[in-house]
């Protein structure tokens, strides 16, 4: 009688092993298609954090001439920087930023107040900048 206790409590423990590592082995492995799943969904939720930080990041930066400058040439180079190859434009002229993001269009100026409207923009977003500067002819 004796040995049939001991096996039955040996039989027992081994059951409970059993269900215990089925248990775990079912909680902790994910089916293919819920990895599929879960994988596309982060792909997709990447793709929106990356388009939002992107259109966060479009910039555009005027280096030259400064707002409210005064001028003694008729001729003026407006420099900036944006992102690369965004279309730049500068009043009416249309340029493409290069690969550094950099800008230069020259502007035939009138005596007294000019006004410069720079606008640049791509598929991520865009953004724009006015200035005022004068000619004085010397």
């Amino acid at each position: 009688m004796k040995n049939k206790g001991a096996a039955t409590i040996y039989l027992l423990a081994g059951f409970i092993i059993l269900l215990f590592l089925g248990g775990y082995l079912v909680f902790t492995q994910k089916p293919e298609s819920l990895k599929e799943l879960t994988e596309e969904s982060q792909t997709a939720v990447n793709k929106e954090e990356d388009s939002l930080l992107k259109k966060e990041r479009f910039f555009l930066e005027i280096e030259s001439p400064k707002n409210k400058t005064t001028l003694g040439q008729a001729i003026v180079e407006v420099r900036g920087k944006t992102l690369a190859q965004a279309e730049v434009f500068v009043n009416d002229k249309e340029t493409v930023a290069d690969k550094d993001g950099s800008f230069n269009v020259s502007l035939e100026l009138e005596e007294g107040e000019n006004y410069i409207l720079v606008v640049a923009g791509n598929e991520i977003g865009d953004a724009e900048e006015e200035l005022v500067v004068y000619y004085e002819i010397e």
